[in-house]
């Protein structure tokens, strides 16, 4: 088989750097999953539960503002009105709640997960050689998983579980407003495309800028220590 032959062409190239790109988003979440299964599920589930709320709002309202012009056209339902505001005051109460706890249980799993990778990065670097520990390039890496041994992986897994919040709301919302016609969901799914672009721009752009700064932060450690 000749080198031309065996060459891969664009797609398979493509195919391949998706495969890696997948391997290495199990690999993350994986990681995260280990350090707590238990503030994983409950940081998820508060997310996805949370989303779910704007819908149920707008729903909410929907049915107070009918029950207002039903009063206000001499329809005594004075009950059904009183009902409709506790479940909104209710609703408000339980995504604070939510938000709190959410909150709290990503704070929780970022200090396990900074302690289950920080041992697993010590126990590597103590099997190494002193020779390596001289190699800048070695030095580099360690440096680079130890100054994002909490956040990056964390951000993967907050940056996915927000994706999946933002269908659930975008599914939602768009359920309730498709009833105002066909048109309103492509205006509310293209509402929401600039902020995932942004943000998506911001997070490689701050990868980049993090992985540029190792070498000169270590060599400004190392003029420090002289």
């Amino acid at each position: 088989m000749t080198g031309a032959a065996r060459k891969q062409t664009p797609v398979q190239n493509e195919n391949v750097a998706l495969s890696h790109r997948l391997r290495d988003l199990l690999s993350t979440l994986g990681l995260v999953w280990r350090a707590s299964p238990r503030h994983s599920v409950t940081y998820a589930a508060t997310t996805l539960i949370s989303s779910a709320l704007p819908a149920a709002n707008l729903y909410v309202g929907k049915l107070l503002l009918d029950e207002v012009a039903q009063a206000a056209g001499g329809g005594v339902t004075y009950a059904a009105l009183l009902t409709l505001l506790a479940v909104q005051v209710a609703l408000g109460v339980f995504g604070s709640l939510l938000s709190t706890v959410g909150t709290a249980s990503q704070q929780l799993l970022g200090d396990s997960l900074q302690h289950s990778v920080s041992r697993r990065i010590l126990d590597k670097a103590s099997g190494l050689s002193v020779e390596a520990f001289e190699n800048a390039e070695t030095y580099d890496r360690l440096q680079q998983a130890y100054r994002e041994v909490g956040s990056r992986p964390l951000g993967v897994a907050t940056q996915l579980v927000g994706l999946a919040g933002a269908a659930v709301t975008l599914v939602s919302v768009g359920a309730l407003m498709a009833r105002l016609g066909v048109w309103v969901l492509p205006l509310v799914l293209l509402a929401s495309v600039p902020g995932v672009i942004v943000s998506n721009r911001f997070g490689v752009e701050g990868y980049r800028m993090l992985r540029r700064q190792t070498h000169d932060a270590r060599v400004q450690n190392y003029l420090g220590g002289c």
